[in-house]
């Protein structure tokens, strides 16, 4: 049985002994993983010990009880803090109340009560935890919860907002049948009002959709779904060959047909474009929608078909939003491969249309364009990333009236800003490292200071702070600032005679007391020892 740790804190270590020996925690269901003599101390063993629950006095030197609770709970909100107190003061409870504070308890108390209380708060961390490790209700709630993420993934695939490198695994995880597949083709399902039908109203989309999918054979890989957009019934469908396109229109009419005559339901299916991939399936759903807008031009009830109604769209080259959104997005988040990946897709546009070449220039000037501003928006200079001699915006005009340079100068551009970013930002942990450790070496001396002080310095919360801190200079801030100011402390004994108040109040201590305590912990010995110690060496 694994065991939760408590932490015993009181400045009394008679009383801090009597509770550690008098107790059984083993049968409690608890360890004793550290004492501390006062709140202060029992908040810097914190991290390194990381107690379930701390039992605390109220009055002590430095930090008391409840203060040692508030800090303590803002680092630890599921810390359990356990108040041991002589003073029946309905002030004191109350704000151990607002604190959240698990148990309030008055001195003096026996063993039998402490275990008492003891069972109490294991039994609350015993069902939190339960609750946590529940694999059953997790499972669950997981699989309550597939149809919405699946509908969710869906619309954000017609939408042209799923990442391209997620789509394959979210196919499977979610089960939509889609792939494999030679195509994909996207129908928007219009469902007439009618009063024709001999089902409830609100059953009609159900029971259009099942039909549907009862008419649809094995030759299609489909997904039938709701769009958040306007409602309608949307299909995703993989065709095996793309010569089964029309023969898939053809499925799709007499479903049109069938409805009007067996549910009394007036349905009209606009079909967009093929595409090659999975992840372009927002384009066939635009055309779709395109050309369900013919409806009340041509009549509803029958397929609208997007090449029926919309005139052949050959002989355009264009940077679309979604291009420039792939383009931006792989460069300042994505991996080098991602990079060329999207650069290569961009590239194959231009090398695949059949456009006049004046079109070519107007896209490969778009392209630039989207470099030029991001590197405008992050301040980038042409020399950091100085790519075939264009070593400034106009060079870029020539560029373009080159195909083949401006292919080589696009993909290199991309590549070098990409990493120039990523290693920017890698170095802007340590940036702010330095700056935080500046301003504490030219403030550690206030008493004041404080771990609040120096994130509203940086425009930062407290909590990523000290996680950054902790991981760049492998102690805590608290650790750090005691290291510092002892330094000082260390000098001025050493070399000058000033009084160890003085000292105390001069590296930050406004309590001697408590400077001897900390100088102690250190280093084994008083300030006073120290000095005397140094002065016969």
């Amino acid at each position: 049985m694994d065991l939760y740790k408590i932490m015993i804190v009181d400045d009394e270590s008679e009383i801090r002994n009597a509770i550690k020996n008098t107790v059984d925690w083993e049968k409690a269901g608890f360890v004793v993983v550290d004492d501390a003599e006062n709140g202060q101390d029992a908040l810097e063993k914190l991290e390194s010990k990381e107690p379930d629950v701390i039992m605390t006095d109220i009055r002590m030197p430095y930090m008391d009880g409840l203060e040692l609770a508030k800090e303590a709970r803002k680092l630890y909100p599921s810390l359990k803090i356990i108040i041991c107190s002589g003073y029946n003061d309905f002030e004191y409870a109350k704000e151990a109340i607002k604190l959240g504070v698990s148990e309030y308890v008055l001195k003096p108390i026996s063993s039998e009560d402490i275990l008492e209380i003891l069972l109490k708060v294991k039994t609350r961390l015993d069902d939190e935890r339960s609750k946590s490790r529940d694999i059953d209700i997790l499972r669950n709630n997981y699989k309550a919860s597939i149809p919405i993420l699946r509908g969710q993934f869906l619309n954000n695939l017609i939408a042209g907002k799923a990442l391209r490198d997620e789509i394959d695994e979210k196919v499977k995880k979610y089960s939509i049948d889609l792939t494999p597949a030679a195509a994909w083709v996207v129908s928007v399902i219009d469902i007439e009002d009618t009063e024709k039908s001999y089902m409830d109203k609100e059953l009609i989309p159900v029971s259009v959709q099942k039909f549907i999918e009862d008419r649809l054979c094995e030759d299609y890989k489909y997904c039938i779904f709701t769009s958040s957009q306007d409602a309608r019934l949307v299909m995703i469908a993989g065709l095996n060959e793309k010569h089964m396109e029309d023969e898939f229109v053809d499925t799709l009419r007499n479903i049109c047909k069938g409805s009007n005559k067996v549910l009394g339901v007036s349905i009209t299916i606009a079909v967009g474009s093929t595409c090659s991939e999975l992840y372009d399936v927002t384009y066939s759903y635009a055309d779709a929608l395109n050309a369900l807008g013919y409806k009340n031009v041509v009549g509803g009830g029958d397929i609208l078909y997007f090449r029926d109604v919309e005139p052949v769209n050959l002989g355009i080259l264009k940077f679309t939003d979604r291009d420039e959104s792939d383009l931006t997005y792989s460069i300042k988040f994505g991996t080098k491969e991602s990079v060329y990946y999207v650069t290569d897709a961009i590239l194959g546009k231009m090398e695949s249309a059949k456009v006049h070449t004046s079109q070519y220039h107007a896209y490969m000037l778009s392209v630039a364009n989207c470099i030029v501003q991001l590197m405008q928006q992050y301040e980038i200079n042409f020399d950091v990333v100085n790519s075939q001699d264009s070593g400034e915006y106009t060079d870029i005009l020539e560029i373009i009236k080159n195909m083949e340079e401006f292919k080589i100068w696009f993909k290199s551009i991309s590549i070098k800003i990409h990493e120039y970013m990523r290693e920017k930002r890698e170095n802007t942990t340590k940036r702010v490292i330095e700056e935080a450790k500046r301003y504490i070496q030219a403030n550690f001396t206030n008493p004041d200071l404080s771990l609040e002080m120096i994130c509203k310095e940086l425009h930062m919360s407290t909590a990523y702070f000290s996680t950054i801190f902790k991981k760049e200079t492998g102690q805590s801030y608290i650790g750090y600032l005691t290291e510092l100011r002892l330094k000082l402390a260390m000098d001025l004994l050493k070399n000058t005679d000033k009084k160890t108040y003085v000292i105390a109040g001069e590296v930050g201590y406004p309590e001697q007391n408590y400077f001897s305590y900390v100088f102690k912990r250190k280093f084994g010995m008083s300030p006073t020892k120290f000095r005397s110690g140094d002065k016969k060496a």
